[in-house]
């Protein structure tokens, strides 16, 4: 269920904006404005502890109401983003260079990546919690 919360955006210079009694699907008719040509990078939920990562394509089907509430969490709910501090070599890739983006899931790293699905065990020494 969708509630009224505290919601903060979250961009990628560190820029936040705090909405206060929000619901997310309230949040996104607003249409809130990029940040130096960025769109943020997640919605924050102080008030619950958890996280969405900021998925235009996905948040304006929610908007659209061409998805649930609940799907909208089973795809972008998380417990932080992180960057990785260091490169990172997989056994199907190659190599993922550092500072990219991760989202962190049931103690698993998962790369914000449309081209390529990893994920890791989750482990501060590799990486650097961005929110």
């Amino acid at each position: 269920m969708d509630v009224r919360t505290t919601l903060v955006l979250l961009y990628p210079d560190g820029t936040a904006h705090t909405f206060a009694d929000f619901t997310v699907k309230q949040l996104l008719i607003s249409r809130p404005a990029p940040v130096n040509g960025n769109d943020p990078l997640a919605i924050l939920r102080p008030n619950i502890g958890t996280h969405l990562y900021y998925n235009a394509n996905v948040l304006e089907q929610y908007r659209k109401d061409a998805t649930t509430y609940n799907e909208l969490l089973a795809i972008l709910h998380c417990l932080g983003l992180y960057r990785n501090t260091t490169v990172l070599k997989t056994g199907k890739h190659d190599e993922i260079e550092r500072g990219n983006l991760w989202l962190l899931r049931d103690g698993e790293f998962h790369l914000v990546d449309d081209d390529r699905s990893v994920i890791c065990v989750a482990n501060d020494e590799l990486f650097e919690k961005i929110a």
